[in-house]
């Protein structure tokens, strides 16, 4: 985000300022959340904030007194937002696997959901993740993993609930993220590989013992601590390309 700013600010004539709030998806932020948390310099006169986050603006702009925008949802095309030329997206080659999350399935409907697979699986996606929601757990995710793989697609669950996860493992999800100590113990009998994660997303703590845990008990693990790639997973969001280390093989 930096280097793009920094890179855009002499050319079309603006000063800037980033405001890094304490969340890693910006899909899951909200006007209201976001209003509780922004500090905007007071010589600030236009406010950006990332296009995935959905809802009324007017709780931010209340806070900030100063006009809010929805930029765009990819870092790529924010040169595009300003009317500049975006830069070529064409990577070349690539001997990894792709995985691309849908947000917030709970809240679509089934067919939104096999219409976003298709075009994601279209753009290069080996395997559709199906992106659940705090406030779960989900009854349909089910029929929409089935029906993901009816349509010929790999799937991947993102949750950390048992109770979304486990109906999703039996309907054909064939990796779970995310696991850590509240849901290993349930990870032993899901008979999949599964992404681990940090008890504290903003540390590395707790991600040791659940490897541990879980290569005790024969389950294939992945962590997400961004060394030695296997896995590559792309949320649909500004500055969202995480990586993956697959720890130990065997799916």
């Amino acid at each position: 985000m930096r280097k793009t700013a920094e890179t855009l600010a002499p050319q079309i004539g603006f000063d800037y300022s980033i405001d890094m709030l304490p969340i890693t998806v910006a899909a899951l932020m909200t006007p209201e959340w976001i209003a509780k948390r922004i500090k905007v310099p007071a010589a600030a006169t236009r406010v950006l904030v990332p296009g995935y986050c959905s809802g009324d603006l007017a709780p931010i702009q209340e806070v900030v007194g100063v006009p809010v925008e929805r930029g765009p949802r990819d870092l790529r095309e924010l040169p595009g937002f300003f009317g500049r030329t975006p830069p070529s997206t064409d990577y070349g080659s690539y001997d990894i696997e792709i995985i691309a999350e849908i947000n917030h399935c709970p809240r679509l409907s089934l067919n939104e959901i096999l219409v976003q697979a298709n075009e994601l699986a279209e753009d290069g996606a080996d395997l559709i993740d199906v992106g659940c929601d705090p406030e779960g757990p989900w009854q349909g995710v089910a029929n929409v993993v089935r029906a993901l793989r009816d349509a010929g697609h790999r799937v991947s669950i993102d949750s950390l609930d048992p109770c979304e996860i486990e109906p999703a493992v039996r309907a054909g999800a064939e990796l779970v993220l995310s696991v850590n100590s509240s849901n290993r113990e349930a990870a032993r009998d899901w008979g999949c590989e599964v992404v681990v994660v940090p008890d504290d997303p903003r540390s590395l703590a707790g991600l040791d013992d659940t490897i541990d845990a879980l290569a005790n008990a024969g389950v294939s693990v992945t962590n997400r601590s961004g060394v030695g790639t296997d896995w590559v997973w792309f949320r649909p969001e500004p500055r969202a390309i995480s990586a993956s280390a697959r720890a130990i093989s065997g799916c």
